[in-house]
Parts: C-alpha cells; sequence; structure tokens
C-alpha cells in the first residue's frame, strides 16, 4: 500500500491495483489522480469524476476494498488486511472505537488526540507541516515523509505508535 498527501487534507491510497482518492477540498479532482474510488469527506459532489463514489454512512464493498461510512464524514476502510481510519476535523467520536484502525488519518488537534488514546492505532497520519499538536499530546516526534509505503507485517505491534507526517 502507497499513501500520499494530495494537499488541503486530500490522500490518495494505492492499494490492490485500485486508486482511492479521499477529499477535503472544494476544488476540482485533477485528471490525473484519477481514483477508483473517490470517499466524500463533506461538500457536495458535483464535482467529483470516479468510477466509485462513497459519501456518508453505509456498507460499501468496491473490487475487494471494504469501506464503512458512519456519521460525521467518519471512514473505516479494509485493505490488504489493514484497518484505515479517517477522522475529518469536527467529526463526533466514531461508532468504530470499538474496532481500533492499524493506521489512522487525523487532524492535528487536541479533541483528535483523545479519539486516537481511545482508538489505539499503530500508524497516525497527518499531513506536511501539521503534526506539532499531535507530538505534543501524544509525547513523540513524527517522522516526515514524502509518501508512506507500507505493509501489513510492517505495521508495528505490541504498544508501539508511528506518527507520520507527509509532505505534499
Amino acid at each position: 500500500m502507497v499513501i500520499s498527501f494530495c494537499g488541503e487534507g486530500c490522500f490518495k491510497i494505492q492499494t490492490g491495483g485500485l486508486t482511492i482518492l479521499t477529499e477535503a477540498f472544494s476544488g476540482e479532482i485533477s485528471a490525473r489522480m484519477k481514483p477508483d474510488i473517490f470517499i466524500k469527506t463533506g461538500g457536495d459532489k458535483s464535482h467529483i469524476a470516479a468510477e466509485h463514489l462513497v459519501s456518508g454512512p453505509g456498507e460499501y464493498e468496491i473490487k475487494g476494498v471494504e469501506i464503512n461510512g458512519y456519521p460525521g464524514f467518519t471512514y473505516l476502510i479494509r485493505a490488504e488486511e489493514m484497518r484505515l481510519g479517517f477522522l475529518p476535523a469536527h467529526a463526533p467520536a466514531p461508532d468504530w472505537l470499538k474496532e481500533g484502525p492499524d493506521i489512522l488519518f487525523a487532524n492535528n488537534d487536541s479533541e483528535s488526540a483523545k479519539i486516537i488514546r481511545q482508538l489505539n492505532p499503530k500508524i497516525i497520519i497527518s499531513h506536511s507541516g501539521s503534526a506539532g499538536i499531535l507530538e505534543k499530546e501524544l509525547g513523540q516526534k513524527a517522522e516526515v515523509l514524502d509518501k508512506l509505503v507500507i505493509k501489513k507485517k510492517e505495521v508495528p505491534v505490541g504498544s508501539a505508535v508511528r506518527i507520520v507526517n507527509l509532505k505534499g
């Protein structure tokens, strides 16, 4: 799995020959991104050009990727035997707390830090320049990467947590 930051809170996840794009900005999606699955994290749907659109609560199965959507545009994705969770800004505590993700995409704020402590993810992903509050709240320095390339066997085990700050 390859995870990249595309700007303005948008992440691109490449898994099993599919491209998943999460949206957190209001502009057009560039043709070069060509997502197979587009996960809507708020706003309207008028500018989306993807084979499959995931928007809001529900259970989705798309080409071997399982996606559960919850209120507040929070999501839990299952791909490559890993669980990826998305917490948009000002999202309520998600219903999937009992099923903590391996990888959690979170905002850089105290509220996200509280939820992170409840979920106990193994990898926390934030975007360029935004890990400061999480680093302070969680007492750990973020690793700065252009992209995260990860396999299930590389996910930390036990109580180890890795904070990854992706730059775009």
